[in-house]
């Protein structure tokens, strides 16, 4: 490794703090959502639990991540993505231009490319890609340590490494820096206040229309909590035997004819309203130890490597990417008969 990258590398080393549990969160939280592209709370918060060994990790504690970060909306969540792609990739083909006549060309045009709009997750998310893109080529070894920096390191610092790191493949790419660089570095930390400001607008729209989202999402989990006797589920349960009923030519006597028109519409607000069942009644499937933390499980326990067949008693419920409530199984018990019988 050259020894200007172990200079970079020793001086960021020593920055890491000796408390990084909430970086390490951020660093698999951008793992999860704009390099894996998981897209529910379940997934990502069990993504996170399982990397860091996590025993409680909340679907609110996640949120409010998620908030902070600025990942809850998921165009936002796509356009960061394509950004951190296009220009990891233009400093990856920098590093890789090690004296050629292209160099200095790639250098400036990523110092324009990264200039108006790199906000602090961008930059951790950009080394990120770096990162898994260098594992297993000449830049193996510097790969493994920056992960370490990386994973530890608070979003704000690793906007400055970010920095320092392409200005480091510069200096081994033997590009001298013009004397109005430093007028760019003014420049670009202008660029990134006026960006700052207009992303702490985006941030209280966003906070707006959270609490919006927080107060339905709390309505409906009131609604089909154990008090209100799953009034979600119980709706749910009644238009599927409704819907039985009527393939069976069931006729409604005149006056409960309107108990299954109020319920189909019911139905139809919630569809509306974008609140949608994770399951279907009575559907079976098989489930293991692992995928069972995703129901609510009646049955016997589970043993190692065993699985289940269960029916599906209750749809659970989702909306705006939050689980209302877990679909509920029990276990089926097949009844085996032996010859003769």
């Amino acid at each position: 490794m050259d020894a200007r990258l172990n200079i970079l590398l020793q001086k960021y080393y020593s920055k890491i703090p000796e408390k990084n549990l909430t970086s390490q969160i951020d660093y698999y939280l951008i793992e999860s959502v704009l390099l894996n592209k998981n897209e529910t709370l379940t997934d990502i918060r069990f993504y996170i639990k399982k990397k860091l060994n996590l025993r409680f990790f909340s679907n609110d504690e996640l949120l409010v991540k998620m908030r902070f970060l600025r990942l809850t909306n998921r165009d936002r969540q796509q356009r960061i993505t394509n950004e951190v792609e296009k220009v990891a990739g233009m400093v990856l083909r920098f590093m890789n231009s090690s004296y050629s006549n292209n160099s200095e060309k790639y250098f400036h045009e990523l110092k324009q490319a990264i200039t108006p709009r790199m906000t602090y997750v961008f930059s951790k998310a950009i080394l990120q890609v770096i990162i898994k893109n260098i594992r297993n080529n000449k830049f193996s070894d510097l790969a493994s340590s920056l992960d370490e920096i990386v994973g530890k390191m608070d979003l704000k610092t690793c906007n400055y490494l970010l920095k320092d790191f392409i200005n480091t493949f510069a200096d081994i790419n033997g590009i001298i820096r013009r004397d109005d660089d430093e007028k760019d570095d003014l420049k670009t930390a202008l660029d990134i206040s006026k960006q700052e400001i207009e992303s702490l607008k985006e941030e209280i729209e966003e906070i707006r229309d959270a609490k919006i989202t927080e107060a339905i999402v709390s309505f409906l989990k009131e609604l089909n909590s154990t008090q209100n006797n799953y009034l979600l589920d119980q709706f749910s349960i009644s238009a599927s035997t409704i819907k039985k009923l009527k393939k069976s030519n069931y006729i409604f006597p005149d006056q409960l004819e309107s108990i299954p028109v109020n319920i189909r519409l019911f139905i139809k607000f919630l569809e509306n309203l974008g609140v949608k069942p994770i399951a279907k009644i009575n559907d079976r499937l098989t489930i293991d130890l692992e995928s069972s933390e995703n129901y609510e499980y009646m049955g016997t326990p589970f043993e190692d490597n065993d699985s289940k067949t269960v029916e599906i008693i209750r749809p659970g419920w989702k909306y705006a990417g939050e689980i209302i409530s877990k679909p509920e199984v029990r276990e089926v018990f097949e009844n085996k008969t032996t010859e003769g019988e």
